[in-house]
């Protein structure tokens, strides 16, 4: 605190060279902000701290509260001078934008090889450029709160921001915020989450560790498993997704109106979601919800679970059924002409990059390929 203050790298009392002081906030207890909007200060702050991380191979960074949560209003930045812009009502917005420019600017200076893995809770315009994954905040665990995760993660999609994703199984998971089985909750999110979430990843206010987060000690063991290895499997086209959509912009999670703007009766879906242009996945959100209708826009489809194959005519399958053989699972669907890279999974698989415990080096590659008649 002492040398960022001494150099100008703290917001400030308006009017002043002195830092300000929150002290509001106990669990913190009383400090400063750091001014991300001074780049001379997110530089000393890489170089001082990060870097040596980073040296250690730790390459995942978490911008937590950089909404930011704590401030004052009559704090003082760097902000932008040739605006006249210093107040905090000024920089707000895209504070925590700065931080996150930090980091990625961090790793281009000291010539890195390795790319970081930023995510944060907030972000605004453009925040992409960086790799940055946002995820929705401190969520109730709760039906509710899960559907409007994923609809926000829809207005982020057009917004051009890729990754997003939740605290699966919600944050506050406490009397009060639930509104029903936590478990059967918790399969419900995890399935989804593992298509449609970037990262997926369950968090939640544990402070007396009495709360499972862990796929293997909540929900339906089979059923968080067998998603599990799902998400595995369709890495690859994920991976190619996320290429695409560093090279020309277009979205890994796709609301349904993007992908087939002239069909009128998807301007308002928000529940089924495409995976990039072949695949489309329908959310399930509700307790005892055994199976759900999908929209099959016009083409050929398949069902990715089964192989069986449906004719799309901008109409419904009613009564696809979300549970089998003991597992629960998200309607998921293959359009014609789809050709998707997949990874071969298996119990002996520990992560997507290959490494297993059995040692056995696997080469092989799976490709789904999915038949058409439309030479288009």
């Amino acid at each position: 605190h002492g040398e960022l203050a001494s150099q100008g790298f703290m917001a400030k009392w308006c009017g002043t060279n002195s830092p300000t002081e929150l002290s509001a906030n106990p669990w913190w207890g009383i400090g400063g902000m750091i001014d991300w909007t001074n780049p001379n200060a997110g530089n000393f702050w890489h170089d001082r701290k990060r870097k040596k991380l980073i040296e250690m191979g730790l390459t995942h960074h978490w911008t937590d509260l950089g909404e930011p949560e704590m401030y004052h209003p009559n704090s003082c930045y760097f902000g932008f001078p040739i605006l006249k812009k210093h107040k905090h009502s000024d920089v707000h917005n895209i504070y925590n934008f700065k931080w996150l420019e930090s980091i990625a600017r961090g790793y281009e200076r000291n010539q890195n090889q390795e790319r970081p893995f930023m995510m944060s809770r907030s972000g605004t315009a453009g925040v992409q450029r960086f790799g940055s994954a946002i995820w929705s905040g401190d969520i109730g665990a709760n039906m509710n709160a899960m559907t409007a995760h994923y609809n926000a993660q829809m207005h982020m999609s057009f917004s051009g921001v890729d990754y997003y994703g939740a605290d699966i199984g919600g944050f506050h998971r406490r009397a009060g915020t639930l509104d029903g089985d936590p478990n059967e909750l918790f399969t419900q999110w995890f399935a989804n989450a593992a298509l449609f979430d970037f990262p997926i990843r369950s968090h939640t206010w544990n402070l007396s560790n009495q709360l499972e987060t862990s796929p293997v000690s909540i929900g339906s063991l089979k059923s968080n498993r067998f998603n599990a290895r799902l998400r595995y499997r369709l890495f690859p086209y994920y991976y190619s997704l996320a290429h695409v959509a560093y090279e020309t912009g277009d979205a890994i999670i796709r609301p349904m109106a993007l992908e087939y703007p002239r069909d009128l009766s998807l301007r308002e879906v928000g529940h089924q979601k495409m995976i990039g242009p072949y695949l489309m996945g329908g959310l399930v959100a509700g307790y005892g919800e055994a199976s759900r209708n999908v929209y099959l826009p016009k083409g050929e489809w398949f069902d990715f679970h089964t192989g069986a194959k449906y004719q799309g005519n901008n109409g419904f399958v009613n009564n696809i059924s979300n549970w089998q053989d003991g597992v629960f699972r998200v309607p998921l669907f293959v359009k014609e002409g789809a050709i998707i890279p997949m990874m071969y999974v298996d119990e002996q698989t520990q992560n997507i990059s290959g490494k297993r415990k059995d040692s056995v080096k696997i080469t092989a590659t799976e490709v789904l390929v999915a038949p058409s008649v439309n030479k288009t």
